[in-house]
């Protein structure tokens, strides 16, 4: 079990980094809304007043300030220092993208940056990239300081874990999600082009086209979602955009599912269920395209209860459909079973 933060200060002098692993820069933070500040604004005795403590990972969102709940517009800057064992080493820190643009200084030196920091959203410039950045130390203590700005998405803040370790572990780690990750992308494209090259041989069978644009979206998420590889392949591609993509994989899901076993498994749903998650789809799809993200992102939950009430209904068909002794109900019924689950959990 890590430690955590603890009033700005987190002591990891009892870790062992070759032994222990890596380890998340979770717990208290410092805390300056409203302030974007500067390592040298710290080096003098008289030192900023802090706003309070905020544990991260989490969204600023909430935090009561003079009697006042913050919404998700804003910046403000978070200070850590962190007390490292004596074996030193050459560390290096893994930050994901955070809500919506950040700088990360480590002793002074900037070794992160995603986007640029603003006090208004025509000043922001947001992005989601991963980064990954070794640093050599003589200290025993980091002073880590993070601005961060938020005025393109519902959520503000630091919703991604910082993650510190040796240069290795940050490497081999980055290796091992990388391997995964292109794995499932590769997989996921072979399998849409197999079945369009399917449904280009017989038209008449649409479930192997439906299946194809599932597995499509599938491709595409990986792609815009976790480590954001698009970003990495396109560093300046907009952000609004990437953003509306990864939306839309969320919003098509719903009907292309429903689409799909409708395909195999006709009439044992009823018809009107089957408009309204068609009728939502279509609607928040071209909310997703029209609105900008600070709208449409509060589109994500409403979506994820629309894709829990499609799975509900798509284990409701399989399971009539298995009572029926339809064929391959069985094993399909299998797959969306374990899908509920890790949706679900998601």
């Amino acid at each position: 079990h890590p430690p955590v933060a603890v009033k700005g200060v987190l002591d990891l002098t009892s870790w062992d980094f070759y032994k222990d692993g890596s380890v998340n820069l979770d717990g208290e933070w410092a805390f300056f809304w409203k302030r974007l500040l500067y390592p040298d604004d710290f080096s003098s005795n008289m030192a900023p007043g802090r706003t309070g403590f905020l544990a991260l990972p989490s969204t600023w969102n909430g935090y009561e300030l003079g009697g006042k709940k913050l919404d998700s517009d804003g910046f403000a800057t978070f200070r850590l220092l962190v007390k490292l064992p004596s074996n030193g080493g050459i560390k290096a820190i893994r930050i994901p993208n955070q809500s919506s643009a950040y700088t990360l200084w480590i002793n002074r030196k900037i070794v992160a940056q995603n986007g640029k920091v603003g006090t208004s959203r025509e000043t922001e410039r947001p992005q989601y990239l991963l980064q990954e950045s070794p640093f050599a130390h003589q200290d025993q203590t980091l002073d880590i300081l993070l601005q961060v700005s938020n005025f393109s998405h519902r959520s503000g803040g630091v919703w991604n874990p910082i993650r510190l370790g040796t240069a290795q572990q940050i490497k081999e780690r980055h290796n091992f999600q990388w391997i995964i990750d292109i794995l499932l992308l590769g997989g996921f494209l072979i399998m849409a082009l197999y079945h369009i090259v399917l449904y280009l041989l017989r038209p008449d069978d649409r479930s192997t086209l439906y299946f194809a644009s599932l597995t499509g979206i599938f491709a595409v998420r990986i792609l815009v979602t976790g480590n954001v590889y698009f970003t990495i392949l396109f560093p300046k591609v907009a952000w609004e955009w990437l953003y509306t993509v990864e939306l839309l994989t969320l919003t098509l899901g719903p009907p292309l599912f429903m689409l799909l076993l409708l395909s195999l498994y006709q009439g044992l749903l009823w018809k009107p269920i089957q408009y309204l998650i068609y009728g939502v789809g279509a609607l928040f799809g071209l909310a997703a395209i029209f609105l900008p993200a600070r709208i449409s992102s509060y589109l994500v939950t409403p979506n994820q209860i629309i894709l829990l009430v499609t799975l509900i209904c798509c284990i409701t068909i399989l399971c009539r459909a298995l009572k029926r002794k339809e064929s391959g109900a069985g094993i399909i019924l299998g797959g969306f079973g374990f899908l509920f689950l890790t949706v679900f959990h998601d």
